[in-house]
């Protein structure tokens, strides 16, 4: 069994404890591929979700370009305020990029409202991204927002 890194979370609703699985990016990526049917592919970096010692989820980073990073996140009924002010501290301080990018299918109506909520900008269409299944609806977060996910702007405004 793979060790999980001490940091849990409450999940509003859940009540149930998560824990993020940092060191073991392999490991978690081909978990990731296997789970969601997924073909293999390069990664960067990849963070597993785990309750009750079992990973349920996964942060998958990719296409780091020095600027930007790609986004995967899978795991249903896992997002949290918690994970994503721990995943926005992690972009910056492990790739320390400009801006963040995700995408969904255009269709998926609570990924989008989430995206919205923790203001991530649209920046358009990939038709057929998901063949037949849809068109991929592209987010971006800049480095200000991340920053302020993280809650690193605090610590910034207050130096001034």
């Amino acid at each position: 069994m793979i060790p999980v890194q001490q940091q849990t979370e409450r999940q509003r609703g859940l009540c149930r404890p998560h824990g993020l699985l940092f060191g073991h990016d392999v490991a978690v990526a081909q978990w990731t591929w296997n789970e969601f049917r997924l073909t293999p592919m390069p990664i960067n970096a990849a963070i597993g979700i785990v309750r009750e010692k079992h990973l349920i989820g996964a942060a998958i980073f990719q296409n780091f370009s020095g600027f930007n990073v790609e986004l995967s996140y899978y795991g249903p009924q896992t997002f949290s305020a918690g994970i994503a002010k721990t995943l926005a501290r992690y972009v910056v301080e492990r790739f320390n990029v400009d801006r963040l990018t995700m995408r969904t299918n255009r269709k998926n109506a609570s990924i989008l409202k989430m995206f919205q909520r923790f203001g991530f900008k649209f920046e358009g269409l990939q038709h057929r991204y998901y063949g037949p299944f849809g068109d991929a609806a592209v987010f971006v977060l800049f480095r200000e927002d991340l920053e302020r996910i993280a809650g690193l702007n605090k610590s910034k405004e207050a130096a001034q």
